[in-house]
């Protein structure tokens, strides 16, 4: 069998040195596009493959050596302004878990806000392509209804071919992309077996409209299976106005749980104060949108750190596979929920 090309064949094929071949192998932004391109074509056409546990130890390296000037990644923000977009805390979280995980191999992110009036998508991605960004996590988008109109219209919105890319949570469909996001189902599962084995019967699932729409609907699946009876369960209450105390009254009245699972805390509390329903004793109470150490109540906590971080993951794997643009089969990596105990149900016997 013919052997591969070595990086020194691969230099006096293309007429570059040594390091300009294996800086452009794995897509350093200081090697000029067009010289990574031959490169590139060279080395796909003579059936180079690269050594994984060489690959491995050069990453390794690379990590210890992150005190030099970092290569810049991009965090793209479709929100107004980046001072309400990080108003969020999960937002905090995934851009602090992506950070860090991007800073172990040498990177660094810098936001970008991308909007219609200071930054148009396609400005955006000019400056992304002059300064040779290798990678793009796009943030969860503010209005994801506008962005979908654009693409359904044939408007590319923001073209990203010449880059590796990913997106966090399912509020971005462009025709291709990977994404991240927390595990809703599995969390409501893990919350309805919690509930279970603590004696409760008719779980019910509070959740806002917009909320709802936001997960693509998986909260509400995962709550759909975990029902043992679905004729015998108290029918979840979805919807667009859920600080209507008379939308809240009439389902509490009618479908009678025993206790509430929610990602709206604030909303579904202030109902049960006003009803002077306590927890756990009248009703309990469980947060799908655990936020704070200090928030004492029973809750799941969505991993946002390690959400974001996975989300570089995506892309760094990306980056060295030299694959851009639309992945041909995208991805959507699902990162489990932890438990959070907490006063407002009943505790474990």
């Amino acid at each position: 069998m013919p052997q591969p090309p070595s990086l020194r064949s691969l230099a006096t094929l293309t007429g570059f040195s040594l390091g300009t071949v294996s800086m452009a192998l794995r897509d350093d932004p200081r090697i000029a596009p067009k010289t990574r391109e031959l490169i590139l074509r060279t080395a796909t056409a003579q059936g180079y493959k690269p050594d994984p546990l060489l690959a491995g130890r050069m990453n390794h390296i690379r990590r210890r050596s992150a005190t030099r000037a970092p290569v810049k990644l991009a965090h793209v923000v479709a929100w107004n302004h980046l001072g309400s977009y990080y108003e969020f805390g999960p937002f905090r979280d995934f851009k602090a878990g992506a950070a860090a995980r991007a800073a172990e191999f040498g990177y660094e992110f810098e936001d970008f806000l991308l909007d219609d009036v200071f930054m148009h998508p396609q400005r955006l991605a000019g400056i992304l392509r002059t300064r040779s960004v290798p990678g793009v996590l796009i943030a969860p988008v503010q209005r994801p209804e506008i962005i979908h109109a654009r693409l359904a219209a044939g408007d590319p919105w923001l073209k990203l071919d010449f880059t590796a890319y990913a997106t966090i949570g399912y509020t971005l469909n462009l025709p291709r992309i990977s994404r991240t996001v927390h595990d809703h189902a599995a969390a409501v599962e893990m919350a309805c077996l919690k509930l279970s084995s603590r004696g409760y019967r008719r779980i019910g699932l509070v959740l806002s409209e917009i909320m709802h729409t936001r997960v693509h609907r998986r909260w509400l699946a995962g709550w759909v299976c975990s029902q043992a009876d679905l004729s015998k369960a108290p029918r979840p209450l979805i919807a667009g106005n859920l600080t209507d105390p008379a939308v809240f009254d009439r389902w509490l009245k009618r479908e009678k749980p025993d206790v509430i699972i929610t990602c709206d805390w604030d909303t579904v509390s202030a109902h049960l104060q006003r009803l002077r329903l306590g927890t756990p004793d009248d009703i309990g109470l469980v947060d799908l949108q655990w936020l704070s150490p200090d928030s004492a109540r029973a809750a799941v906590d969505q991993s946002n750190h390690e959400v974001g971080a996975a989300a570089v993951d995506i892309i760094l794997a990306q980056i060295n596979r030299h694959e851009r643009g639309e992945p041909a089969i995208p991805k959507t990596v699902l990162v489990p929920g932890r438990w959070i105990e907490g006063p407002s149900i009943r505790p474990a016997t």
